[in-house]
């Protein structure tokens, strides 16, 4: 009776658990050591656009998502080692994929995160639209007001000039000081304006505007080199902006720290995407730099993971810093 009880007791527990299997609101896919499938449930298949059998196989199955093949044989010859992919993209979805050892086999979760990272894009494109909104609203203060209100100062000091005359000469040596001043004051905010809306982008395309930023900055002792493989070619807005963003930064952040007398930047187009790199040949990173980097870096990570693009900073003390984005086309 017990024994029989027993039995029951497995059936019902067996039933309860195919039962969770199939209703949860999570794809799950249990297989073999050797891979075959023991079982799927829907929401599994339809997040990967197929049909498992009793004869499927997980590994040439998931043939149309290679990365996940992959991570399923190294952690089958690892002994069935635990694994996370996070923001796998694949038909038009996001997915997390997590792996866990069962005995005699291994258990798949899968979770669609496409609404999540849209609300984490979306955010992000917000926040950046917001700064670039408030940059424009400083530029245009700058170009309306400080502007116009210098070129009234310059033209006051030019009539104290004219009055005092020629005999005073001390009084009109300060004056032409202030004079000079007021142009170098000028010319800063002019420079700072720009930097603050680059209108060339909008007007001429990021090469252009890269290649105006590289040779602005250039000096007899700081050399920036520009180099690129595209022709007449045009991305949406908000790419160019944020890629000259990232160079602006870049560069400015190897002039102020870096300590060497070179940055090359590169532009080049792929079949498949768009890769920024700029390098310089200074001191690296090291960790009492890391604060003064630290805010930069982080802005750029903010724009590449908006452009939803890879970013990967490369530094070694005294082997200079290689900094690189790749978004997708």
């Amino acid at each position: 009776m017990q024994d029989k009880q027993s039995q029951m007791d497995f059936f019902d527990a067996n039933d309860i658990l195919l039962s969770i299997i199939k209703n949860i609101r999570i794809g799950i896919i249990a297989f073999e050591n050797d891979g075959k499938v023991l079982i799927a449930n829907e929401l599994a298949e339809e997040h990967l656009g197929v049909a498992f059998t009793p004869q499927s196989n997980v590994i040439e199955t998931f043939s149309i998502l290679p990365e996940l093949a992959h991570e399923i044989e190294l952690s089958l010859k690892n002994g069935r080692s635990p694994f996370v992919l996070e923001n796998l993209y694949f038909d038009n979805k996001y997915l997390d994929v997590k792996g866990n050892p069962i005995k005699q086999g291994m258990i798949i979760s899968i979770e669609d995160v496409t609404n999540k990272i849209e609300s984490e894009q979306y955010a992000l494109e917000a926040l950046l639209k917001g700064q670039e909104d408030e940059r424009k609203r400083i530029a245009k203060e700058i170009h309306d007001g400080v502007g116009p209100m210098l070129s009234a100062v310059k033209m006051h000091v030019e009539a104290v000039q004219r009055d005092i005359g020629i005999s005073d000469s001390k009084n009109l040596a300060k004056l032409d000081t202030t004079y000079h001043l007021i142009d170098t004051l000028a010319n800063d905010l002019r420079s700072l304006s720009h930097d603050l809306m680059p209108k060339i982008v909008e007007d001429f395309g990021l090469v252009e505007a890269l290649d105006y930023l590289s040779k602005n900055l250039s000096s007899e002792s700081f050399e920036i080199e520009f180099h690129h493989n595209m022709e007449d070619v045009r991305y949406p807005k908000n790419i160019e902006l944020n890629i000259y963003r990232i160079a602006q930064e870049l560069v400015h952040n190897s002039l102020k720290h870096s300590g060497g007398d070179r940055v090359v930047i590169q532009l080049l187009e792929h079949s498949k995407s768009l890769v920024l790199m700029v390098e310089d040949n200074g001191k690296g990173m090291h960790v009492k730099d890391e604060q003064d980097y630290g805010l930069g870096i982080k802005n750029i990570e903010t724009r590449v993971k908006a452009m939803g693009g890879d970013f990967i900073f490369d530094s070694v003390p005294n082997a200079g810093v290689t900094a690189t984005i790749e978004i997708s086309r």
